[in-house]
């Protein structure tokens, strides 16, 4: 853990008024516009600490130097390597020999087997990263009654980046498509090609995806999700529609993925961590849960290090949090 005087240094050096120029340095900026103390706040809310902590996808290391206030060890590891020169560049920085970095994919962790006693995950785990063999590795690395904190984005945020204008609108727009394809309507696909030559006409003349699905008999909830998409416009519903035909006629065996990005829902996370192996889940809205010291799980917001964001938008979970014990 830190010194008083170590963590004064942090504070004093966290957000230099110029930085080195390149798009990781950009990312650190971003991140460092909240103070130091917001991100320990943070962390003693959340309730972690102990003996060694692993941050799974550290980027430039913004959550490992407030982790250092709750732990003895912190490492991270993150897939780009330009991210992990900007994480030790800040360590040298603010003086310190640990944390330590690893360039490394958080799906085959470079550490042995029951080695943390905790995994921090935030903001990581959008869609490109299967959540099975992430919680594969976290559960293998953690010690035994280890926890697993990981934070990521529900389908709010998706209508919040799409209510946008600009890139940030495209980008939304994928991510809810991803999110309501993959969560809702891919279990339709094998019902789709079974029902494609008995309603072969509707295939042919249908203006929409949720008439098709309506036609197929599919699920209410797999109609909604479809009338969902059309609702987005900007070209989703033709997307939408081809998909369909195509999974019927067996040119495709899954809804086109425009981007890697996608919400999740709490309950995917809690089938994964179980079927991993984790025997308790837990959740929350971003920045509510509170780990105390005799197990129980506290949910509410902290008056000092309040939520990046609001936890719903226009009625969708914008992002949560979850705790999974080993």
């Amino acid at each position: 853990m830190l010194t008083a005087a170590q963590r004064k240094t942090i504070d004093s050096k966290w957000n230099p008024t110029r930085w080195p120029t390149g798009p990781a340095y950009d990312y650190a900026r971003a991140m460092h516009r909240r103070s130091y103390q917001f991100y320990c706040d943070r962390i003693q809310h959340l309730g972690f600490g102990g003996g060694a902590v692993l941050e799974a996808g550290c980027g430039t290391g913004t959550w490992c130097f407030a982790l250092l206030t709750a732990f003895d060890k912190v490492a991270g590891v993150d897939f780009t390597q330009e991210r992990i020169d900007v994480a030790n560049w800040l360590k040298a920085r603010f003086r310190l020999k640990k944390p330590e970095f690893r360039k490394g994919d958080i799906r085959a962790i470079s550490f042995e087997n029951e080695t943390f006693d905790a995994v921090f995950c935030s903001s990581v785990l959008l869609g490109g990263v299967p959540l099975e063999k992430a919680y594969a590795e976290f559960h293998r690395v953690l010690k035994p009654g280890g926890v697993a904190y990981v934070e990521l984005n529900g389908l709010g945020y998706g209508y919040s980046l799409f209510r946008e204008t600009g890139p940030r609108h495209e980008i939304g727009g994928h991510t809810i498509y991803n999110s309501l394809c993959q969560r809702r309507l891919s279990r339709t696909v094998a019902q789709i090609r079974a029902a494609s030559t008995a309603h072969a006409t509707a295939f042919e003349s249908a203006g929409a995806a949720s008439d098709l699905l309506k036609a197929v008999g599919a699920e209410p909830d797999a109609v909604a999700a479809a009338e969902a998409i059309e609702a987005l416009g900007d070209g989703y519903p033709a997307l939408l529609l081809k998909d369909v035909r195509d999974i019927g006629q067996g040119t495709r065996d899954k809804f086109s993925q425009p981007s890697g990005g996608r919400g999740y829902e709490p309950e995917e996370l809690e089938a994964v961590a179980r079927q991993t192996g984790f025997r308790r889940f837990e959740w929350s809205h971003e920045g509510w849960l509170s780990l105390q010291d005799d197990g129980t799980v506290r949910k509410g917001t902290s008056a000092v290090a309040p939520p990046f964001s609001q936890p719903f938008f226009e009625g969708h979970l914008r992002r949560f949090e979850t705790l999974s014990w080993k």
